[in-house]
């Protein structure tokens, strides 16, 4: 991404940067819905629920749906 925030670029660059950062968020979207899934059935197998892992839930839950977007 640094080599498109020069003034000189040619449209290959950028296709280049966007195509990467489309691989990035997709593998990291990919991260996240696991790390939510697995989060979602510590919930589900636990009758104590930590409040931690509510939160971090909530936050999973927005993450995900960001990316989604």
């Amino acid at each position: 991404m640094q080599k498109v925030a020069s003034p000189m670029i040619s449209t290959k660059k950028i296709n280049l940067a966007l195509a990467a950062q489309t691989i990035y968020f997709e593998k990291l979207q990919k991260v996240l819905k696991y790390d939510l899934t697995e989060t979602e059935s510590k919930l589900k197998g636990d009758s104590n629920v930590d409040s931690i892992l509510e939160k971090k839930l909530k936050r999973l839950q927005g993450e995900v749906n960001f990316f989604s977007k």
